[in-house]
């Protein structure tokens, strides 16, 4: 609401209403994505505590290509399904929980494929 408000009393002063409204379009874009990863991030640490086969819980997915709403859902796969092949374009934060379930389950195999030699 004080947002709109500053917006509102911008508009009048700058004269440049289409820009200032795409502006603030991409800003509540941008506060909606960071909060709904926000949430994301909680609902899979909750999620991934008490379960056995994962060991270590020590995740980071600041700029790294997997967010936590991925490795949610990659969880709730794991989890649930329990795939008994698996096969990972790239290493990351998905292959840390990856192999925890394989490492846990003898009727899994993880195939993780990675063109960096660094890696």
């Amino acid at each position: 609401a004080m947002f709109d408000r500053v917006l509102r009393r911008l508009r009048t002063l700058w004269h440049m209403p289409q820009e200032l409204e795409t502006l603030r379009l991409q800003l509540n874009k941008l506060q909606h994505s960071d909060i709904s990863e926000i949430r994301y991030a909680h609902l899979f640490a909750n999620s991934i505590d008490g379960v056995s086969w994962v060991t270590s819980k020590n995740f980071s997915c600041s700029g790294a290509a997997a967010n936590y709403s991925f490795l949610y859902m990659l969880f709730k796969i794991l989890n649930d399904v329990e795939p008994s092949m698996i096969l990972e374009c790239g290493l990351g934060q998905s292959t840390k929980l990856l192999s925890q379930f394989v490492a846990t389950h003898s009727n899994s195999f993880l195939i993780t494929l990675e063109e960096s030699k660094e890696w």
